[in-house]
């Protein structure tokens, strides 16, 4: 497998169907495109295009048994929309700022868009990757934007807002002694952000600790 992964780490985009390569290129967080038959593996589950375990993954999915044709369009039509996307835009790392603008002007379809595209030339773009992180919690996929999150926190760990992000979605999945650590540590890299302490006071008035809630509830004021 060790020659299989160097050379789709030299790929921009991996089209497959299920096989190891599918499960190889999502590990590697290689942007890939599987094309899935209509009683697809379980771990693909049903009914959607992305996958909880790879983030970089799309899927393509028959409509019915045997139905390659389809999956074929799709798969064309996307890769057509792609290379327009890409020569549409200007380079990096000016991308990145047309994603931002989107997402506050709420076209969070377009935001992540362009998102994938920044991933797709550089994998390690902790900026694209934090604010994807942000759009699959806004699209209720949270197990993606921990996943992504996790990634921006390994390529940036000084990063006070990934921590505190982080934080928000374990508190939201019921995971708060995880949340508690995270809204700590982003404290300590940045003790001047008050949310921090109101959401861990939160979290305290909810555990019983109601002293420590009163002293981060304090410490927000």
């Amino acid at each position: 497998l060790a020659d299989t992964a160097a050379a789709i780490k030299q790929l921009d985009l991996v089209i497959t169907i299920d096989t190891v390569i599918a499960h190889l290129a999502g590990a590697l967080r290689k942007p890939v495109w599987v094309m899935l038959n209509f009683d697809s593996d379980w771990r693909w589950l049903i009914d959607r295009e992305d996958s909880p375990w790879y983030p970089t993954a799309r899927l393509f999915r028959q409509s019915k048994i045997g139905d390659w044709d389809n999956v074929f369009i799709e798969v064309k039509q996307a890769l057509i929309e792609l290379m327009e996307s890409q020569d549409n835009l200007p380079d990096l790392p000016e991308n990145f700022d047309l994603a931002y603008q989107y997402y506050q002007q709420n076209n969070l379809v377009e935001a992540e868009k362009i998102c994938r595209i920044i991933l797709a030339e550089k994998l390690q773009d902790f900026q694209a990757l934090h604010l994807l992180a942000v759009l699959e919690n806004l699209a209720g996929r949270n197990e993606v934007a921990i996943q992504l999150l996790n990634q921006v926190i390994t390529l940036r760990p000084n990063s006070s807002q990934a921590y505190s992000n982080l934080g928000n979605i374990l508190k939201k999945e019921g995971r708060l002694e995880e949340a508690i650590a995270h809204y700590q540590k982003a404290i300590s890299l940045e003790p001047s952000n008050s949310s921090n302490y109101s959401n861990l006071g939160l979290i305290f008035l909810e555990k019983g600790r109601i002293e420590s809630a009163i002293i981060n509830y304090k410490k927000s004021i």
